[in-house]
């Protein structure tokens, strides 16, 4: 199957795969240009004609949590920079983009071997076989921690705020907890 069919097969079915992840429609349409891209290059690179499906909404699959991991590492960046610089125009009004802003300090909070998991995964964007080669350790060993410090972070942050999400799990609303957090 040459580039242009596989497009046009599969094209309608990612738009909706992409527009289902992904709320912001112009965000949406970046990565769905993103993967035709992808699919473009890499079609030749498929052999066997049942696997193509799966082929192609792995990569679907990959280019979607590429773009969550791109936006979390620029939201980081942001709460690193001195606060004159930020820019306060662009900040998203989004409950999620809002709860985002407060992880930080919950990572910080997490035990050693947690913390530096958490954040190579989660922060820095890098696999989970990324992180175990930079830390030496087995990757059986850095998907534990990941696990674990995820865990741990989640429960930290549900102690602190009363937290709203809708059916896939995105953070709808969130409220404090009247606490000191």
């Amino acid at each position: 199957m040459n580039s242009q069919e596989l497009i046009d097969e599969f094209q309608t079915g990612l738009r909706t795969f992409v527009r289902g992840r992904i709320s912001n429609p112009a965000d949406a349409e970046d990565v769905l240009q993103e993967i035709l891209m992808k699919l473009h290059v890499g079609a030749d690179s498929v052999d066997d004609s049942d696997r193509v499906a799966g082929w192609v909404f792995r990569v679907a699959r990959n280019a979607v949590t590429d773009h969550y991991r791109k936006s979390a590492r620029s939201r980081v960046q942001t709460l690193s920079e001195e606060p004159e610089s930020v820019d306060i125009e662009s900040i998203d009004d989004s409950a999620e983009a809002e709860l985002a802003y407060c992880v930080r300090p919950f990572i910080d909070q997490l035990p050693e071997p947690y913390r530096e998991a958490v954040t190579l995964v989660d922060i820095e964007g890098l696999s989970q076989g990324e992180a175990a080669k930079r830390s030496g350790i087995e990757l059986s060993a850095m998907k534990s921690r990941v696990q674990r410090g995820r865990k741990q972070l989640r429960g930290n942050i549900e102690e602190c705020c009363f937290i709203e999400q809708d059916v896939r799990g995105n953070v709808v609303d969130y409220q404090p907890k009247v606490c000191d957090c």
